[in-house]
């Protein structure tokens, strides 16, 4: 179950701070301002954004403004027991709810402002935030949350209760302290190549990937008596069917270890996002990557890195059933390029690109590996050109009708034996799918 919003352990002390309007006279006030301020170190709120072209759709931001007759133990359910916020027609139904407001594609490296509107003067009240993060299967997490003021509400063993005064615009205040905690149960880790302070004997970083925040991230990846620790390690250890994502806060290179990225049963057993902060595109070199059927890979906004040997190409290997998830931002580097698995024994499995935000930049190649038992190669062409035709590659998730051409090689080679390969083009199929042809 998922800590309260007010008990978890990770505590931003002066994290953010709101900052609510002085008009405040006669008997309805023009509303209540307040501005989460960056939420990333100042490093990290980078000019480059615009250069990059980030997207910024995975952050959300809620505010819930609540009166004196607010009932806690209600309060506490906005964040105990469910990783995602209440849904509009779910907070209106929290007793001494003023009014909710919300950011969606929120830039954690700027300033974000919310208002509440028209709300009475001189009221008694205070203001719940939760800052989310939503995956490439749309799933969102409560990241962090907070309340102001933090000494309002105490939630000391099973006794819910206000305390001191609820803060009333009335007064004057301009500023108030809002304290953010982490949510130690939400499957996100915020990670560095060797994470803040310092590793120990045991492989471990000062901070967990559960402690982990933008301002305390812990080490991406270690290994201590043969188990995976850091923030890999922290996928790997998820409960059957959960999914984790990784925030990127700056370069990451495993190639060396030399480690392989993979959501098999060998590797994280998991579907992983991997994503980079706001502000900030990063890049993840490995030794290469591999995606299972079932278990997703993502990237969004991250310059993604195979290792080329004389024996092997750099790739991102998605098998037969596997989805390799792309949104914005994000590129192939040095000769990467994604491969798709494709068997005749397997019809419509093929390994897929899913595109779940708008692309920004050309990603690279995409190559097919056809698999065929049949005893000659013209049947194996012939087998290949059909299902390719067939059966579709890609799919386009974003609603913004994507030209798959221009984000991709035009021609896509399709290799069937060491001796056999020919190319095709995109063609768009029924609705969002694309597949090839050889005309």
């Amino acid at each position: 179950m998922k800590k309260a919003i007010f008990a978890a352990a990770a505590v931003f002390v002066g994290f953010a701070f709101l900052s609510c309007s002085d008009v405040f006279g006669g008997r309805e006030t023009d509303g209540i301002a307040f501005t989460v301020p960056p939420l990333v170190p100042q490093s990290v709120s980078s000019h480059a954004r615009a250069a990059s072209g980030v997207s910024e759709g995975q952050w959300s931001i809620y505010g819930f403004l609540f009166g004196e007759d607010a009932d806690p133990a209600e309060i506490k359910n906005i964040g105990n027991g469910q990783f995602s916020p209440p849904s509009e027609g779910e907070a209106q139904r929290y007793k001494g709810l003023i009014q909710a407001v919300s950011r969606k594609g929120a830039d954690l490296s700027r300033p974000q402002p919310l208002f509440f509107q028209r709300v009475q003067a001189k009221t008694k009240c205070f203001v719940c935030v939760l800052v989310t993060y939503t995956n490439s299967a749309k799933t969102e997490h409560t990241v962090f949350s907070g309340i102001s003021p933090d000494s309002l509400v105490n939630w000391a063993g099973t006794n819910y209760y206000f305390t001191d005064n609820f803060y009333t615009p009335g007064t004057g205040e301009n500023d108030i302290s809002l304290t953010l905690k982490k949510n130690e149960n939400a499957p996100v880790y915020f990670a560095t190549q060797n994470g803040a302070g310092v590793i120990n004997s045991y492989g471990q970083s000062t901070y967990s990937p559960q402690q982990s925040t933008p301002y305390k991230p812990t080490h991406f990846y270690g290994s201590y008596s043969g188990n995976m620790t850091g923030a890999l390690g922290a996928v790997k250890g998820l409960g059957p069917d959960e999914a984790g994502v990784i925030i990127l806060m700056d370069d990451i290179d495993v190639s060396g270890v030399p480690l392989s990225i993979s959501t098999s049963d060998n590797g994280l057993k998991h579907s992983v996002d991997f994503a980079s902060i706001s502000g900030k595109r990063c890049k993840l070199k490995a030794k290469d990557f591999s995606v299972s059927s079932g278990r997703p890979l993502s990237f969004t906004d991250v310059r993604i890195e195979g290792t080329v040997s004389p024996t092997s190409s750099a790739l991102v290997d998605v098998n037969t059933g596997g989805e390799l998830r792309l949104g914005g931002s994000v590129t192939l580097e040095d000769e990467t390029k994604i491969q798709l698995r494709a068997a005749r024994s397997s019809p419509g499995q093929n390994g897929k690109i899913v595109i779940v935000r708008p692309l920004v930049d050309e990603v690279g190649k995409v190559i097919v590996e056809y698999r065929d038992s049949s005893p000659t190669e013209e049947e194996i062409k012939k087998h290949a050109k059909a299902d390719m035709q067939r059966y579709p590659i890609l799919r386009d998730d974003t609603g913004t009708n994507t030209q798959v051409p221009d984000f991709f090689d035009d021609e896509v080679e399709i290799v069937c034996t060491p001796s056999l390969s020919f190319t095709a083009s995109w063609k768009r199929m029924n609705g969002n799918w694309w597949g090839l042809d050889d005309d």
